[in-house]
């Protein structure tokens, strides 16, 4: 039993020595699709005052962490093409490697349920579009989890997780798929002939407000008196009144902020 408690010891010692110090948002990572033509914004997290550097096509950005923990950059990623590999370093010899990377164009699919419903639940048979685009379309999807959030975080927010991380479209990664951000992507594609990037965030029977931030809404009378009803009747009851899809701003909070800046 000894023996067995300081093999356990040593072993989250070890793990505890060798994780990785340094991340980035979820919206990176292998398989995705950059922004063609421009100067792209990339940003993480990693130790305050960490010294870090991107290096993608022979471009090399380079920052350093804030005190709250984040690192931002700009690199240019050139014309349409790939794959490449995407690579992060930290002064203190932390990496991350992202493969199978393309440069393209990127688009957000986003709306109700009429943009939400996958290829499986319209015409299965549309996935069959998908053969042979593994290295010209490749798709995301935002994860729905929807919050209430503070006003100091609102609009703000650049937390969020992936239900699909950056997969390669095939006739089988399809079907999990938005069916209209699908079929406009292999559409788009089939014209351009250059990589293009799907993300996806949905909501079904969403109303307009819950997609606004609070800015936008405390810019006008009416959604103003809306937004602030709705805070009361939240902090009041200590949970908010409704369902996800008409919780004001909490979509844009929870599914648009954290990936603006994205292409």
């Amino acid at each position: 039993m000894k023996n067995l408690t300081l093999l356990t010891s040593s072993l989250a010692l070890a793990s505890l020595c060798s994780a990785n110090s340094i991340s980035t948002s979820p919206i990176f990572g292998d398989n995705m699709v950059l922004q063609r033509g421009l100067t792209n914004n990339i940003w993480g997290k990693a130790d305050a005052g960490e010294k870090i550097t991107v290096n993608f096509r022979g471009n090399i950005a380079k920052a350093t962490t804030a005190k709250d923990g984040v690192w931002k950059l700009k690199i240019p990623t050139g014309k349409a093409g790939g794959p490449f590999d995407f690579k992060v370093t930290s002064a203190d010899g932390d990496s991350l490697s992202y493969s199978n990377v393309l440069v393209g164009d990127v688009w957000l699919c986003t709306g109700q349920s009429n943009m939400h419903w996958e290829v499986k639940k319209f015409d299965s048979k549309d996935a069959q579009r998908a053969k042979g685009l593994s290295k010209k379309l490749r798709m995301f999807t935002v994860k729905r989890q929807a919050k209430v959030l503070p006003d100091g975080q609102a609009d703000t927010n650049r937390e969020f997780s992936a239900e699909m991380p950056w997969t390669a479209a095939t006739p089988e990664s399809a079907l999990q798929f938005s069916s209209v951000g699908f079929n406009f992507g292999v559409d788009l594609n089939e014209k351009l002939n250059i990589p293009i990037g799907l993300i996806a965030a949905n909501h079904g029977g969403s109303k307009v407000e819950a997609w606004m931030s609070r800015a936008e809404l405390r810019s006008e009378p009416s959604t103003k008196k809306n937004l602030e009803e709705f805070l009361s009747a939240t902090e009041k009851k200590g949970k908010p009144p409704g369902g996800p899809n008409s919780w004001n701003s909490a979509l844009y909070s929870c599914y648009i902020h954290p990936i603006v800046g994205y292409g």
